[in-house]
């Protein structure tokens, strides 16, 4: 029965009767079961142990029915058949309780029925089978903003709501007939036939609605991390907004399994001082401050920093032409002498006329070939070291002294960033002529150094990588902050870095997704350290998947999202199908300047097909160019 249906039967009677568990309140874990997991973990952390407590406690209700003969039991008695220590049982039934209190949450479709029933004066009782003691009970509610008038649980009255004694007894305490009373639950047998045993009208609700847009829930095989994460997801989000979603139940877990990585790595290797490099950690860097501001032992620091503004300082270092081209970008094999100049932030006044007097060309120039083109190496040697030897200069000395305000070299500590090359850690080790380990999102490189590790996929031949490709500018756009790279570095003591112009700063596609992401990190937060062993891979493949086989809606959306440099690039986002009909150049124009080119032609042909190989097919095709 729907909402409205349920509140213009609720108008009919004088009392209102809520089961609690899975109806007024929710447990933000998949099983009820899965509570006594996480007493288990959170005993055997404190204590440093390792008992069985999970399948004990099980088992231990239904011995506990045997052996009093009774209809319902309290926990007291569900204790009296675990077999442990006397000590060890108190702590564990503390717990348990303060376990329960922790995971329980308001089911918020029921709470705005509650209200309905508070703005209409009716009295709200709480029927429930429940071997937790009625001052539990109430805290639970309260803590969830219920104001219940009283409180029936079957282990009080040794009666149950499934053979309809509990209801019974109601009539009897309420002094009322069953004509006055609607009672609503979840369960069939309890709520239902229970209720209608006694003659008193009952209404059952669905047990779990499905609030999560992209995530299934009750997998097979969930261990109990992912039920919290899922459960949270599922009780939590209450928008219906597709980037805040996204971001919340896709791009926020996959976060948290990056700063738990972040963390456990950092512990085992007691690092001193995190540096998240801007700006693709900024969000990474919050989030990790949310999570561990607790954590007094390892310091953490939002570097400002980028290949960009480490190349002029690294370049006065070594000033050869071979290190020059040596460390240009991967991704740059083909590019204009404008654009690399650009790319080293070296400013070349009269390039134009230079070009000219050296005989050099305004095309696209392989980079690796440069070397060996002996007018740019004229070019090079008579103009551009002389700048390098100025303005690498000075930008050497302000970035050492941007570092020495950091106060972070002399401590043991480790730098963090997306990816891909780890360019940036290689460059920084030679300016500061000592080595340091690197924490990545994920790396194309194999690991040679062993000072460089990866999330989630290390190297070209890595099966995660390969899916990431086709929509790796996607992922670093979900991620990148909305303030511009890192350029240069002033000897200004209040502002020592300098940023580019704002970039995405009216991206509101990005703004959306990422406050989803963190609001999921707040959410989470209280259960972070329950939270060991989660299934990453589960989430991660969600976030790949979309990139590689997304819906049409999906590739509208995201499609929609642009990078922004020196021209607006959205990055799915082409003409109608009609003018590329006859238009075939534009269409490659088009296709080749997308960023993800799998969004691009599932918006051009609309229809299901794997366009993965397509893509696959027209980009080997390309770089055999």
């Amino acid at each position: 029965m729907k909402i409205e249906k349920i509140k213009k039967e609720i108008l009919k009677y004088d009392i209102i009767s809520f089961d609690i568990f899975d109806t007024l309140i929710k447990r933000n874990c998949s099983k009820p079961t899965d509570i006594f997991k996480i007493v288990e973990n959170r005993y055997n952390n404190n204590n440093n142990k390792k008992i069985d407590f999970y399948n004990k406690r099980r088992n231990a209700e239904s011995k506990a029915l045997i052996n009093t003969n009774k209809n319902s039991v309290t926990l007291d008695e569900i204790y009296e058949n675990i077999s442990l220590k006397k000590e060890e049982l108190e702590e564990l039934k503390l717990l348990e309780i303060q376990t329960e209190i922790d995971y329980c949450v308001k089911n918020d479709s029921m709470y705005d029925l509650y209200k309905y029933c508070k703005s209409n004066d009716k009295k709200i009782i709480c029927t429930s089978d429940m071997y937790l003691s009625k001052n539990v009970i109430e805290k639970i509610l309260k803590n969830n903003s219920y104001n219940i008038d009283k409180i029936f649980v079957s282990c009080e009255f040794d009666s149950c709501k499934k053979n309809g004694k509990l209801f019974n007894l109601v009539l009897k305490e309420m002094n009322i007939n069953n004509n006055k009373i609607i009672h609503i639950g979840d369960n069939l047998k309890a709520d239902f036939i229970g209720a209608h045993l006694n003659r008193i009208r009952s209404i059952k609700i669905k047990k779990n609605l499905k609030n999560a847009s992209f995530l299934k829930l009750n997998r097979k095989n969930d261990n109990t991390e992912d039920g919290i994460i899922l459960s949270v997801i599922n009780n939590s989000i209450t928008k219906k907004d597709y980037y805040y979603n996204f971001g919340y139940e896709i791009l926020g877990p996959v976060c948290l399994s990056f700063i738990k990585w972040i963390n456990n790595i950092s512990l085992e290797n007691k690092y001193d001082n995190l540096l998240f490099c801007a700006r693709d950690m900024k969000m990474i860097y919050e989030m990790y401050n949310h999570l561990y501001e607790s954590n007094k032992t390892i310091n953490s620091n939002y570097f400002y920093v980028s290949r960009k503004s480490t190349f002029l300082p690294f370049l006065y270092i070594d000033n050869s032409i071979d290190n020059f081209i040596k460390i240009m970008p991967k991704e740059h094999r083909k590019i204009t002498i404008e654009e690399l100049l650009d790319i080293y932030n070296i400013k070349c006044k009269n390039l134009n006329v230079f070009l000219e007097n050296y005989n050099l060309e305004n095309k696209k120039y392989e980079v690796n070939k440069l070397v060996k083109n002996s007018n740019f190496v004229e070019f090079y040697n008579n103009e551009i070291k002389n700048i390098i030897s100025i303005e690498g200069k000075k930008q050497f000395e302000n970035f050492n002294l941007y570092l020495k305000r950091l106060n972070v070299f002399n401590k043991n500590s480790v730098l963090i960033d997306l990816g891909w090359h780890g360019t940036t850690q290689d460059i920084l080790e030679k300016i500061i002529k000592n080595n340091i380990d690197g924490l990545y999102y994920g790396l194309i490189n194999d690991n040679k150094n062993n000072n460089k590790f990866a999330f989630m996929c290390q190297g070209k031949m890595d099966k995660n990588y390969l899916k990431l490709y086709p929509s790796i500018v996607l992922n670093e756009l979900l991620f990148s902050a909305l303030h511009g790279s890192t350029i240069a570095y002033s000897n200004d003591k209040d502002k020592p870095y300098i940023l580019a112009d704002s970039i995405n700063k009216n991206n509101k596609i990005i703004k959306q997704i990422q406050s989803g992401a963190f609001e999921f990190i707040k959410h989470i937060k209280q259960y972070n350290e329950d939270i060991k062993d989660l299934n990453s891979n589960y989430f991660i493949n969600k976030l790949i998947n979309v990139g590689l086989k997304p819906s049409l809606y999906e590739a509208n959306c995201l499609g929609e999202i642009y990078e922004e440099k020196k021209v607006v690039i959205s990055l799915a986002k082409p003409k109608k199908i009609r003018y590329y009909l006859f238009h075939l150049k534009q269409f490659k124009i088009d296709f080749l300047d997308s960023k993800w080119k799998i969004g691009f032609l599932k918006r051009l042909l609309k229809i299901p097909f794997p366009y993965y190989v397509i893509y696959n097919f027209l980009n080997k095709k390309e770089r055999k160019k």
